[in-house]
């Protein structure tokens, strides 16, 4: 196989020439882990003879071994995102700027998307921080016929809207949640606390906090770890103490009764 590159005089013939020889290598390559796995005999090292490197740079045989491997997905790690949600994204995007053509859009082509579509959708543009885009599919969500609330949607909604220090429209979604008839748990007041902390409005989110405490739910550990991080960023020392002290006691008592059931259940 090697003589077939004497004869390549030019660029391109040599590429060609290295193509069909990446071909054999890949037969003998599959032939010699077959003729492995028969009868047990140590498998020969593959790959480009000698030959061929001295008649091909190295920079062009990196490239031919690249080129001829099959390609990646282009929607990387997002392979459950259907089509038709993936060009809706792409079209929303491409005329943010434009609010008469958005408007176009939500008439025509996401008024027709079946429901995992349009949620693929939000979900998509909450992923890539487009926060306006994302509200508008958010409502019109809620205004699907077979919308239920759900207190997953507000949460991510909820993100989205506090990591870009929309404060006031948060404040408007959690209102609307309750409306709707979710009860706020800790998981949505943790969003709400974290867009407080995110414009520094520290004594709303401490409120946030006690009422957490007073409605007996419990508490997460994102919770104490939102106020502290965003205390500490704050320079807020002793409050950031207080809370910190909570914590353990918070978490050091469930310790404490989890053990005290083990003991009461061996005991039985």
């Amino acid at each position: 196989m090697a003589a077939i590159l004497k004869f390549a005089s030019n660029k391109d013939s040599r590429r060609l020439a290295c193509l069909a020889l990446n071909s054999f290598w890949i037969q003998e390559r599959f032939e010699r882990s077959f003729w492995q796995q028969s009868t047990g005999g140590v498998l020969l090292p593959t790959g480009p003879s000698e030959a061929v490197r001295g008649h091909i740079p190295a920079y062009e045989l990196r490239q031919l071994r690249w080129s001829s491997r099959p390609r990646g997905p282009l929607w990387r790690g997002r392979k459950l995102v259907c089509k038709e949600a993936v060009l809706t994204v792409q079209e929303l995007r491409r005329h943010k700027l434009d609010g008469r053509k958005i408007d176009e859009l939500m008439r025509t082509k996401v008024a027709r998307l079946l429901k995992m579509e349009l949620l693929q959708v939000l979900s998509e543009l909450q992923r890539q921080d487009e926060v306006d885009l994302a509200f508008k599919i958010f409502n019109a969500v809620r205004n699907e016929v077979w919308y239920k609330p759900d207190e997953y949607l507000y949460k991510d909604m909820l993100n989205i809207l506090g990591r870009n220090k929309r404060v006031e429209e948060c404040q408007v979604l959690f209102e609307d949640l309750k409306r709707e008839g979710l009860k706020p748990n800790s998981l949505l007041c943790t969003e709400l606390m974290s867009a407080y902390m995110e414009v520094g409005m520290v004594p709303e989110a401490m409120e946030v906090y006690q009422e957490i405490k007073q409605s007996g739910a419990p508490l997460e550990v994102s919770t104490f770890r939102v106020l502290m991080r965003g205390l500490k960023k704050l320079g807020k020392k002793e409050l950031r103490k207080k809370v910190q002290r909570e914590y353990r006691d918070y978490f050091e008592g469930l310790m404490g009764e989890n053990e005290e059931s083990d003991e009461t259940a061996e005991g039985n």
